[in-house]
């Protein structure tokens, strides 16, 4: 989905929030109050959505494991459990991401750009 950005004028927004009826305006500010609030938790998720020092760890120590072909079938299948786990926080990720594109009027790229979020490498 392509988002497209359009360039409007503070003048312009306000001489059309003027023109609203005072319910309209209420309900304008409530909204754009709620999708700020909304973004700030997405936000937030991002940056606290991950594997745990330790789980990082042993992930690291498993997927050397596996590379040298030295890995118990016990220890395979732990570390498709995290491959697994690794997967579901991308996807959550890529979700809040676009949830805080629409939000902004932006790509998934710009607001990784501005937020500084950079796809996680475990390996």
């Amino acid at each position: 989905m392509a988002v497209q950005n359009i360039e409007v004028s503070t003048e312009s927004i306000l001489s059309a929030v003027v023109r609203l009826p005072e319910k309209e305006v209420d309900k304008l500010f409530k909204d754009a109050k709620k999708l700020k609030k909304r973004e700030a938790e997405l936000v937030k998720k991002l940056k606290e959505i991950d594997l745990s020092a330790k789980e990082q760890k042993e992930y690291g120590n498993l997927l050397e494991k596996f590379r040298a072909e030295n890995i118990t079938p016990k220890e395979h299948e732990k570390l498709c459990n995290f491959n697994d786990k690794l997967e579901s926080i991308a996807a959550q990720r890529l979700e809040w991401l676009i949830e805080i594109s629409q939000i902004r009027g932006q790509s998934v790229e710009e607001i990784m750009k501005e937020l500084e979020i950079k796809p996680k490498n475990y390996g």
